[in-house]
This record gives C-alpha cells, sequence and structure tokens, in this order.
C-alpha cells in the first residue's frame, strides 16, 4: 500500500511540473512577452523596465485597421550600455529615408541604439536632443514603408478616444503592441491619457479616429503623458532646416 502511495506520489509530482511548465510556455508565446523579462537589465539605470505592458486581445475593426496602418511608420527601439539592455521603447518614422522621432527619455550618454523595423535590426545615431520638449531624433540606414501622418492642429479636449500604439520587441522582432485610452484632461502644458502605463510605452504613438497622430507617449508619476504633435513638428522643422 505505501509502495503503491509513493508511486502515484511520485507521478502526480512528475505530472504537476510537466503541466506547471507547459503553461509557463503557452503563456509566454500568446502574449509574446516572454523575452521581455529575460533582458541583462541595467537596474540602477532603470529599475522600472519590469513593468507590465498592455497588449489588449483584441480590437474592433476600425481601430484594427489604424493599428495596421501606423505600425508601417512604427519601430522599436533598445537602448545599450556596457553591453547591458537599459531602455526600451518606440518610435516614429517621420522620413522614408531613416530619420525616427521619439522621446528623450531614451537619450543616454555613450549608449548604443538598435532600431527593430520589420526582419531588420539596425544600429542607429542620435541626430538631435531636446529634453525641454522631452524630444529626440534618431536616424538609421533604413528604408520605410511608410511615414507618420501627425495632426499638428488637433484640439486636445477631455473624453475624447485615442489608440495607443507602437512596437516592443519579442524574440529579437518588432512586435505591434496597442491599447484603447482617453485624454484625460489637459492643460498649457500638459496632456494625460487614461491608458494602463509602462515604461514600455515610451515613444509610441497616440492616434485619433481618423488615424493621424496627434502625439508621442511618456510617464510621468505613474501616468501616461504626450508630447503634442504640434511640438514635434517644430522641433523636426527646425532640425530640417539646420541640416538641408
Amino acid at each position: 500500500m505505501s509502495r503503491f502511495l509513493s508511486k502515484s506520489f511520485l507521478a502526480g509530482l512528475a505530472g504537476g511540473l510537466l503541466g506547471y511548465v507547459a503553461l509557463s510556455l503557452l503563456g509566454i508565446n500568446t502574449f509574446g512577452l516572454g523575452n521581455l523579462y529575460s533582458q541583462n537589465l541595467d537596474k540602477d539605470t532603470d529599475s522600472a523596465l519590469l513593468s507590465s505592458v498592455s497588449v489588449p486581445s483584441s480590437l474592433d475593426e476600425s481601430w484594427e485597421s489604424i493599428a495596421s496602418k501606423t505600425a508601417l511608420s512604427s519601430v522599436g527601439i533598445q537602448v545599450f550600455r556596457d553591453n547591458k539592455l537599459v531602455r526600451q521603447g518606440s518610435g516614429l518614422a517621420v522620413s522614408s529615408d531613416g530619420l525616427i522621432a521619439t522621446v528623450s527619455d531614451l537619450a543616454i550618454a555613450n549608449a548604443v541604439y538598435q532600431i527593430f523595423y520589420d526582419d531588420k535590426i539596425i544600429k542607429a545615431n542620435i541626430m538631435a536632443v531636446d529634453y525641454g520638449s522631452n524630444l529626440m531624433l534618431l536616424r538609421s540606414a533604413v528604408n520605410f514603408a511608410g511615414v507618420s501622418d501627425f495632426n499638428p492642429l488637433f484640439d486636445y479636449q477631455s473624453g475624447q478616444d485615442v489608440l495607443i500604439t507602437g512596437k516592443i520587441i519579442d524574440l529579437s522582432k518588432p512586435v505591434l503592441a496597442t491599447q484603447r485610452g482617453l485624454i484625460k484632461f489637459t492643460t498649457e502644458k500638459q496632456v494625460t491619457i487614461d491608458g494602463v502605463a509602462s515604461n514600455y510605452l515610451s515613444g509610441f504613438g497616440i492616434v485619433t479616429s481618423d488615424g493621424r497622430i496627434i502625439g508621442v507617449s511618456y510617464l510621468r508619476n505613474g501616468q501616461i503623458n504626450l508630447v503634442r504633435a504640434n511640438a514635434l513638428k517644430r522641433f523636426l522643422d527646425d532640425y530640417l532646416g539646420k541640416n538641408k
């Protein structure tokens, strides 16, 4: 009897372990986030990188179409220093020849930048940084299939429905991540989005129902904020004007 119980216990234990492993693998593959927690991160630089990413299981048809279109002009960004991944975010193509806009929260001294677009991994260089408006331009040797369409004249009002969309890196490939949000409140200097905050949202595009981008996202005090599209356009025009 005791021998039978011992065998049953061992069989049950083995089955439980196999089930746990199977479920763990299923969870990682389903949500595509497993590798985000296995990187060699510099905790002193950014201990909040392990925040979860909100990737809703579905969007309605109109928002799915908008997300698909903006994906053509969206890239994943990883920032390395001393061979360690220290920041991760997204960016928006602003020219077909490799110019990318993102937030200066991703700017780090003596860092190496990698851009992920389609099946390509390309190094990028910082071209301009404006810490006051929290913007940065990168350039990489890639030709983009789409360029972001900004709406610098957008009238920001509380309660407006938006889509937060960008690329995260999964197994060295860029994966589109989206979530629905609402403009929570606006002031002259700040626009806050009601959504699930995560450090991976740095540089994500904020898109309205007409498919145009009204800003790029960044996080402050656990809240999603955006840099307005008109500030981004001024920053880009100033750079292009100085580098004709």
